[in-house]
């Protein structure tokens, strides 16, 4: 997962803040893509599960 610092942003580089990409949480293909936003659910679309899991691994160990 890429992060970049919210001083990439503008954002005060005393300040701890990431920003994380999330184009890609809606999937690598069109039909994916379209999918999830067609979707009542999406977050049970399998890929978009993942990629939340992922991120959620992510973010716990970085709060270790």
């Amino acid at each position: 997962m890429a992060v970049l610092p919210g001083s990439a942003f503008g954002e005060d580089g005393t300040v701890l803040r990431m920003r994380v990409a999330t184009a890609l949480l809606y999937g690598e293909t069109g039909a994916q893509r379209e999918a999830a936003l067609a979707s009542a659910d999406p977050v049970a679309l399998p890929w978009i599960a993942t990629a939340l899991t992922r991120i959620e691994e992510v973010l716990a160990d970085l709060a270790r």
